[in-house]
């Protein structure tokens, strides 16, 4: 690739990126202030969605850099996993909260 092209390259992601995160804008919580189950698990898949276009830029922007200099090597599975480490802990825990909840309102409407 040209230095040119591989401008346009990480160029392209980042503007890839910003469409990504603004067509996925993050639910509001009712007027109750309580997030409810379905609140919770929205937040989930709205962060899992962010956080992997967040990966991919990521991932373009480490190989950007990599292109440019002999000094750094790029260990992608080690990047891979760093995000699904990420992604699990983050997103794991409001699904988590959103089970709880579902119990708590199971529990108390039997």
């Amino acid at each position: 690739m040209t230095v040119r092209e591989l401008a346009e390259d990480i160029l392209k992601s980042h503007r890839h990126l910003i469409e990504r995160l603004a067509a996925v804008p993050p639910n509001t919580v009712g007027a109750t202030l309580e997030a409810d189950e379905g609140d919770l698990t929205l937040r989930a898949e709205t962060l899992r969605c962010q956080l992997l276009a967040m990966q991919q830029y990521v991932v373009a922007y480490m190989r950007d850099t990599a292109s440019f200099s002999h000094a750094m090597h790029l260990d992608r599975k080690w990047l891979d996993g760093l995000f699904r480490d990420i992604i699990g802990d983050l997103c794991g825990t409001i699904e988590n909260a959103a089970e709880t909840v579902r119990d708590e309102r199971a529990y108390a409407e039997g």
